[in-house]
């Protein structure tokens, strides 16, 4: 799926926001992640970007073990593939932080399978 100009401009502005909100909550963010450029940003990701590419993790200042993903997925509406695969992905390096920029609501299976992982891990949609 290649993005309009429109959906680059907006995901650029969204990207810029989830930067700044995790720079408040003392995740490590560097200067250029928040003042990047719409040029700097499609040099970087490509004209034919997939949302899945603007993928991000970052640990908290003074804690390497205090990890969080930021997760862009590509489908409109979040299915339980996905939700296992980031679970997964997660699991493999001790994340258990996560957000989710979903383009709608998730299914429902997804939703069950992020209720099943219980206390482990704390995903914001």
């Amino acid at each position: 799926m290649v993005l309009t100009e429109k959906e680059i401009t907006r995901l650029n502005r969204v990207r810029k926001t989830v930067m700044q909100m995790l720079k408040d909550r003392d995740y490590l963010i560097v200067d250029h992640d928040l003042n990047r450029t719409m040029s700097q940003f499609k040099n970087k990701h490509g004209e034919k970007m997939k949302r899945e590419d603007l993928t991000i993790n970052r640990r908290k200042r003074g804690d390497e073990s205090d990890q969080i993903y930021v997760f862009f997925p590509d489908e409109p509406k979040v299915g339980v593939t996905t939700m296992k695969s980031y679970i997964t992905r997660m699991t493999q390096e001790n994340v258990i932080r996560a957000i989710l920029v979903a383009l709608q609501n998730l299914t429902p299976f997804a939703k069950t399978s992020i209720s099943e992982t219980g206390s482990k891990y704390h995903f914001k949609i």
